[in-house]
């Protein structure tokens, strides 16, 4: 699940342990706002026209602005570790000519994302797929993306940077402002 708005801050790294920040939450709202976050992201999933609807207000400047940070270029492999039911990092990557690999932990959430991914005519540019980013395997791609829910989000981090190839890119996000409400402690 991904939960972006225009108060997200999103972090290229190059790898380097200092990279690795801590970062203390805030008290949160309760966990019943990750998931209204994670049912709204799910009917969005179901329904096309609301799901780029919701990317275009939330997600494509944020995509935007990240690749130009990031330096991603079209060709480039990139791992996506959080993609959710609605997998908008990996849709934009793809549109603009990433080969994508989009993990999530939920199955369902996968299976979600995998209807709207051939519904956007990009099952060539995205493959989705059911795995707890702790154990994906990191070689070999030349940007990883690591959403703002992903937990346990520092040790993720940490064995990101640890397998990551030189030259290769981390964009994670974290939230900033009045967002950081709607996250647990260890979501962020």
């Amino acid at each position: 699940m991904q939960y972006p708005s225009s108060n997200e801050t999103a972090l290229p790294l190059k790898p380097s342990e200092e990279s690795v920040a801590s970062y203390q939450a805030p008290p949160v709202l309760g966990q019943s706002s990750h998931y209204v976050a994670k049912w709204l992201e799910a009917f969005s999933a179901r329904h096309r026209h609301l799901a780029r609807s919701y990317g275009c207000i939330l997600y494509k400047k944020l995509v935007m602005r990240e690749m130009k940070e990031a330096n991603i270029e079209p060709g480039m492999r990139v791992l996506h570790i959080g993609c959710g039911a609605l997998p908008l990092t990996a849709i934009y990557l793809a549109r603009n000519g990433c080969h994508v690999t989009a993990l999530d932990h939920d199955a369902t959430c996968v299976e979600a994302a995998g209807h709207l991914i051939e519904s956007e005519h990009l099952s060539g540019r995205i493959e989705c797929t059911t795995l707890d980013g702790q154990y994906a395997e990191i070689e070999g791609y030349d940007a990883v993306w690591i959403s703002v829910q992903v937990r346990p989000k520092e040790d993720i981090i940490k064995r990101v940077l640890s397998q990551l190839k030189p030259g290769a890119t981390v964009v994670y996000r974290n939230p900033r402002s009045w967002s950081r409400l709607l996250y647990a402690k260890e979501m962020v």
